[in-house]
């Protein structure tokens, strides 16, 4: 529909669930899942709703939260079953639904919103460890390596691509904290009592917005990107 909600427009018609769609960068196609062929996978359409097409082959596994690269080639996706069997898996599919590449599998599975650095060559995601341990995970989709980073949660990429933002459990208490791309210089930005969490840059890289419970009730906040001037957005 247009920004003033006028001219809503219905673009997929079937009787299944067809949901999360999400604009390619350019604004011509939407990529979004749906469960019209019996499991739940990942289909793109151009925006108008024509040429809806199956990414995804899958049999008896769900695959979830797709998310385009920044030049809008490929597609991020999670699934709950990898090809080679039990566990679950991060892959990586070309726009045209060619190239499907695993970048990661593990048994306890992963959780992630848009896992893409800014220059689309590298991922950062949440894996749940043996232990159930939440881990902190880059992968260099160049050299197909993977590295863990830390423990944490909720991965997000700074503007410029050399900073991660993250969720990270110190003394038992959750902190919004950075860490550079190769794992060094983790930083505790919060540094408060309550549970901060939910962290997202600023266009320009200079603030963080987060959620955070600190007045009792989960509330916005933003702060310079070193954690100075915490504020919280609507007063009380």
């Amino acid at each position: 529909m247009s920004q003033d909600g006028t001219a809503l427009t219905q673009l997929t018609h079937n009787t299944a669930k067809d949901r999360v769609p999400k604009w390619s960068p350019d604004g011509g196609r939407i990529v979004f899942r749906s469960e019209r062929d019996g499991d739940s996978e990942i289909y793109v359409m151009n925006g108008d709703g024509s040429d809806q097409r199956r990414l995804t082959q899958f049999t008896g596994s769900q695959q979830y939260r797709p998310h385009w690269s920044p030049d809008g080639v490929r597609i991020s996706f999670l699934s709950s079953d990898t090809v080679a069997g039990g566990n679950a898996g991060l892959y990586v599919v070309d726009s045209d639904g060619t190239d499907q590449v695993l970048v990661d599998s593990g048994y306890g599975g992963f959780l992630s919103h848009n896992p893409w650095s800014p220059d689309g060559k590298r991922l950062a995601y949440m894996k749940i460890g043996l232990q159930l341990q939440l881990q902190l995970w880059t992968a260099d989709l160049e050299d197909a390596s993977n590295t863990y980073l830390t423990d944490g949660v909720l991965p997000a990429w700074s503007p410029d691509g050399t900073t991660i933002a993250f969720g990270c459990l110190l003394d038992e208490n959750w902190e919004v904290c950075t860490i550079a791309a190769d794992g060094s210089g983790l930083t505790n930005l919060t540094k408060h009592e309550s549970t901060d969490d939910l962290a997202r840059w600023s266009p320009d890289g200079s603030k963080i917005a987060f959620w955070s419970w600190r007045d009792g009730v989960q509330e916005l906040y933003v702060m310079n990107a070193d954690g100075a001037e915490q504020t919280r957005l609507i007063p009380s």
